[in-house]
């Protein structure tokens, strides 16, 4: 035995010699024993302290002055069971039988031993028992920390932590539901700063697959080349600066979910791939003829007008069928704005979670709802986060908010009137999104890094977009 304290063993024989031959063994193997002969006395023992073996003769008389019966073996082992699941409980006779077998594996012993059995046999046995009583005390508590951790997973990623009550959003959360008991795939559509990676983890952490991490890639953030090496892996060599065979994403997640991220942005020639991992569940490394198998399940995100795309030719008609199955729509804040007292309390929640919440005036909060927010629930966060930092006295009031951009609605208002006049619709969003830019960087001090965060975006898919707008990272005051 390779224990540092004691065996702890119970022998329950009605034959003081036979118990007396077995406690000297079992004593010689390093066990502390305990000894009883009727069920009674074994009873009482198993209810004093626990054991961490239970060796029992089948036959035991019920009482003082009974006959043996075979019953009262069995009885024995039910008991020690019924106080320890995990009791590690051998069957002891002289009259070794199948059917006495299968009745003691039944009742709950774990082997089943000969009267006379050799102490190396006796050693073997136990050792075995007490193997699986240690393994099965692992899965216990394997199985309970799993549940406890499957508990902080569903309360941090359900629909719950999805703030609204509004018409749109209780619409949210039952496609989320409906999603959730699917292995379909689904499509979340929505502006940035919506929340559609949450929505993505809260159908994840409440599927079938909530046992196995969620995978993420952002599409916008590789170039063709990297983005096909990261969902499907490479052999060495197949490209410059490769030196050994890589696993992709897909092989990773396989019984897993992937969230595609601005599934938009994926480059074409990459799609038709990502269409077979879809269909067939196959994929191929980069450098190899041979087909690779996975299941793993998609949830997309996309801020773009796929359809539109589809028109355009940069995204496949087949491939956009194949992720619109089942379709989540995430409204922009400034259609669900009866959400914003909500949302504040929700994240000044997470910014007081050590308490000294501050009280928000009715002026700040009109304030927050008079504005646009074109950059939705993710520019109200930074906006509280900013305004925490200068409210004083428990309070947070108007003054400590500020906007990064103009106040208004979206039809209507000076400032919308500004970017449509005379341009088309393309053009105004352009105009927008170079302003937003401009107006970052400049309360950034010329920092990639300080504007990207501003705007809610990476600072990689900064200077894409600066590029995309026409723009010039490095002289763009």
């Amino acid at each position: 035995m390779t224990r540092t304290d004691p065996v702890r063993t119970l022998v329950v024989d009605d034959n003081r010699a036979h118990r007396a031959a077995m406690v000297m063994t079992l004593q010689k193997l390093g066990h502390t024993t305990c000894e009883a002969h009727t069920v009674a006395a074994a009873r009482l023992a198993l209810e004093q302290q626990p054991f961490d073996v239970v060796i029992t003769d089948m036959e035991l008389p019920r009482a003082e002055g009974e006959a043996a019966h075979l019953e009262c073996g069995l009885d024995v082992i039910r008991q020690a069971r019924i106080l320890d699941p995990d009791a590690a409980v051998l069957a002891i006779t002289g009259f070794a039988s199948v059917e006495n077998a299968v009745q003691a594996m039944q009742a709950g012993a774990v082997d089943y031993i000969n009267k006379g059995s050799s102490l190396h046999e006796i050693r073997v046995r136990l050792e075995r028992a007490l193997e699986g009583r240690k393994l099965a005390r692992e899965n216990r508590r394997l199985v309970s920390d799993n549940l406890m951790l499957r508990n902080q997973v569903q309360a941090r990623y359900g629909p719950s932590q999805i703030v609204g009550q509004s018409t749109k959003m209780r619409a949210v959360f039952d496609r989320i539901v409906l999603a959730a008991a699917t292995n379909h795939t689904v499509l979340v559509r929505g502006e940035s700063g919506t929340g559609k990676e949450l929505v993505a983890r809260a159908i994840h952490y409440n599927s079938t697959r909530r046992d196995r991490p969620l995978f993420t890639i952002n599409c916008t953030s590789l170039s063709s080349s990297l983005i096909e090496s990261e969902l499907f892996g490479h052999k060495h060599g197949s490209f410059t600066g490769t030196t050994e065979d890589r696993r992709g994403i897909f092989e990773e997640a396989h019984s897993s979910t992937l969230f595609l991220d601005e599934i938009g942005d994926m480059p074409l020639e990459t799609q038709p791939k990502l269409l077979r991992a879809i269909e067939l569940k196959e994929y191929k490394r980069i450098g190899e003829n041979t087909a690779r198998t996975s299941d793993v399940r998609i949830v997309a995100a996309t801020n773009q007008n796929l359809l539109a795309a589809v028109d355009e030719g940069r995204f496949r008609e087949d491939l956009f069928a194949r992720l619109d199955v089942v379709t989540v729509v995430l409204p922009p804040l400034r259609e669900r704005k009866e959400d914003i007292p909500i949302l504040v309390a929700h994240f000044l929640d997470k910014l007081y979670s050590e308490g000294g919440k501050p009280q928000v005036t009715e002026a700040a909060l009109a304030k927050l709802q008079e504005h646009h927010w074109p950059r939705n629930v993710r520019e109200l966060e930074n906006v509280l986060t900013q305004a925490s930092l200068f409210a004083r006295d428990g309070v947070l009031d108007a003054p400590h908010i500020t906007l990064n951009a103009p106040s208004g609605t979206q039809k209507g208002g000076d400032w919308f009137d500004h970017y449509v006049h005379g341009l088309s619709l393309r053009e105004s969003r352009d105009k927008l999104e170079r302003d937003l830019v401009r107006k970052a960087l400049r309360d950034a001090s010329g920092s990639m890094t300080h504007a990207a965060e501003r705007l809610g975006m990476q600072r990689p898919n900064l200077y894409r977009k600066m590029r995309e707008l026409g723009m010039d990272p490095d002289t763009t005051p």
